[in-house]
């Protein structure tokens, strides 16, 4: 697997590969039809910007999550992007920094969200959340 999902063809190979882990992260899974499927599509592209390959980041995320610890995933997934940092900007001018912080914030949501609140709030919460605890180390 060398590219994130977009085809169906991908989407299907994908899939298949996550579920073929022990620890099956649901969560990734990917389905156009889902509220999510747009959230992983800008995760993905962050994720691409970096090189950071779909295999690794999947290695990755399952080891942070097994802990079931918020700031230890979130020290995980940074330090992801942090180790494989590669571009200084995105097309649309937005910082890396930004775009990181943004897509842990994303993850957050994805592994620990709050159902009680909507997207919108918790992703505010979750950016709050890894800009506080990551301050110190993002570059």
């Amino acid at each position: 697997m060398k590219n994130y999902p977009k085809t169906d063809d991908e989407i299907a190979v994908w899939n298949q590969y996550i579920s073929t882990k022990e620890i099956y992260p649901m969560e990734l899974l990917v389905n156009k039809n889902s509220e999510k499927y747009i959230g992983l599509q800008k995760i993905f592209k962050t994720l691409s910007l970096d090189r950071v390959s779909p295999i690794t980041f999947i290695d990755v995320y399952i080891k942070a999550k097994i802990d079931n610890n918020q700031e230890s995933f979130i020290l995980d997934m940074t330090n992801l992007f942090l180790t494989h940092k590669v571009n200084k900007s995105l097309s649309e001018g937005q910082s890396i920094k930004s775009a990181r912080t943004q897509t842990v914030a994303r993850l957050l949501c994805l592994s620990f969200g709050d159902l009680s609140l909507s997207e919108i709030e918790n992703f505010k919460q979750a950016k709050i959340t890894v800009r506080k605890l990551t301050k110190g180390i993002r570059a």
